[in-house]
């Protein structure tokens, strides 16, 4: 049972930390440029609507049964709110600091680093805390439903 719980554990370590950093780096661009706002936010918005449970006979058939299907579907379950949290406190950014830091000739970089984190920090811990909720569930959920039939086999 121990070398079960450790595996589930990995498993669902490995999928929340790559979804997580795809999350956050996916927010960022999002956050960034208004036309890639524009282009992919609505599919976000709409991806979120569907529960993440609801994917997994589509990520069965793309990726078998297997670990990688199971990190998959943890990873999508971690994804979606991190990228969405991400991109409000991106945009939540006061306008009078964005004019102060124009003002000041910040490079991009410095806007991304002194203005749009500090301001995106609490979206970002709260993205992460549900992401670290909806993994666990998309873990249960992928063990419980994607096995391999072994009442078949015995």
């Amino acid at each position: 049972m121990l070398r079960n719980l450790a595996a589930s554990l990995m498993r669902d370590v490995v999928g929340f930390t790559l979804g997580s950093l795809i999350g956050i780096v996916i927010g960022t661009i999002l956050g960034l440029s208004r036309v890639a706002d524009r282009l992919l936010m609505p599919s976000f918005k709409g991806l979120r609507q569907i529960a993440i449970l609801a994917w997994i006979p589509l990520i069965s058939i793309w990726f078998g049964v297997g670990e990688a299907a199971k990190m998959v579907v943890i990873m999508a379950a971690a994804l979606i709110p991190v990228v969405l949290n991400r991109h409000e406190g991106m945009r939540s950014a006061s306008t009078q600091l964005v004019e102060v830091a124009r003002t000041l000739t910040f490079t991009r970089w410095q806007f991304v680093t002194r203005l749009y984190l500090p301001s995106a920090l609490p979206s970002i811990a709260t993205g992460v805390h549900l992401a670290l909720i909806y993994a666990w569930v998309a873990s249960i959920g992928s063990e419980y439903f994607m096995t391999i039939g072994r009442a078949s086999a015995a």
